[in-house]
């Protein structure tokens, strides 16, 4: 089944993304400074407390650029897939994995508590590809319980106007 997901940021920490099954959209959210939702087949559900911080973080066009650098932690060498690469904490449950050859980030891993049980996601980063002087990962496949979901880039556009009032 193809699941088709959009996604616009801008550099004032606004973010939409839209997925999409058949032509329909399925979820919904929108990330403001200040506020965000998510909105599933005409439900919306305020997101509020660490959810909320999170979200606004992620909405900044690279997140990493504004990581609290106090809690950056190289924690070792690891083996992935047959390559070396850099284990680096950047925070409480979340792990990035650098290729020690390229240095570029092959996976995430994030542990949460959901209603007292650890869900840990998986995220594996490839197919990077050049962008205005950039790379950018045109391939991820996020492990979701037992289940492997890829999601693959068809395209990037940067300093494209936006509407801004999409994020409302």
């Amino acid at each position: 089944m193809v699941l088709e997901i959009f996604s616009q940021k801008t550099n004032q920490l606004q973010a939409l993304t839209e997925m999409k099954m058949m032509g329909n959209v399925v979820l919904k959210q929108i990330v403001n400074k200040d506020y965000a939702y998510t909105e599933i087949e005409g439900q919306k559900i305020d997101m509020k407390g660490t959810v909320l911080n999170q979200m606004i973080e992620e909405a900044a066009i690279f997140p990493k650029l504004n990581l609290d650098l106090s809690s950056i932690e190289l924690t070792g060498l690891v083996d992935l897939d047959g390559n070396k690469a850099y284990e680096i904490k950047i925070g409480d449950g979340m792990l990035n994995y650098y290729d020690m050859n390229s240095y570029l980030k092959i996976q995430v891993s994030q542990t949460m508590e959901l209603m007292g049980n650890s869900q840990t996601t998986v995220k594996k980063m490839s197919n990077y590809k050049p962008l205005e002087g950039m790379l950018f990962p045109h391939k991820a496949r996020i492990n979701l319980g037992p289940q492997k979901v890829d999601f693959i880039t068809q395209e990037i556009e940067l300093n494209r106007e936006i509407d801004l009032a999409i994020f409302k």
